[in-house]
């Protein structure tokens, strides 16, 4: 059962072209939609959206969509160190679980580790339009 929490969770992680766009023209390295592939090993991934609005201090707002439910509940980023984390609640059998996802952002790529359910896994995310 926690495997498949983690395996739904991982297929979670969310602003389209305009927003991008303006993101980018604004300096805003976090702004817009991001699409990757968390998982717990290289072969057994699973794709997913964040669509993220950065408060241009530290907040991260937004959004993920995956093929299971999830709830983004919270984030972070520092600009001087790139250091990007969410949090998600992934939910699936009526109970959720927090996961969070800790990364570096770098020229529209973010890579780095999720962790829940007593598991590891790691996850990239690529910015639509970098």
């Amino acid at each position: 059962m926690q495997r498949v929490s983690v395996v739904v969770m991982l297929g979670l992680l969310g602003f389209a072209g305009l927003a991008n766009a303006q993101a980018a023209e604004s300096g805003d390295p976090v702004s817009g939609r991001w699409m990757g592939d968390p998982g717990l090993s290289e072969t057994s991934r699973s794709a997913l959206t964040f669509d993220l609005v950065f408060d241009g201090n530290s907040r991260v707002s937004g959004s993920v969509t995956g093929p299971g439910p999830a709830t983004f509940r919270t984030g972070s980023f520092d600009r001087a160190t790139g250091a990007l984390r969410l949090e998600v609640d992934v939910g699936d059998t009526g109970s959720t679980a927090l996961f969070p996802f800790e990364s570096s952002a770098v020229g529209g790529m973010v890579t780095g580790r999720v962790n829940g359910n007593g598991h590891t896994g790691t996850f990239r995310l690529t910015r639509a339009g970098a």
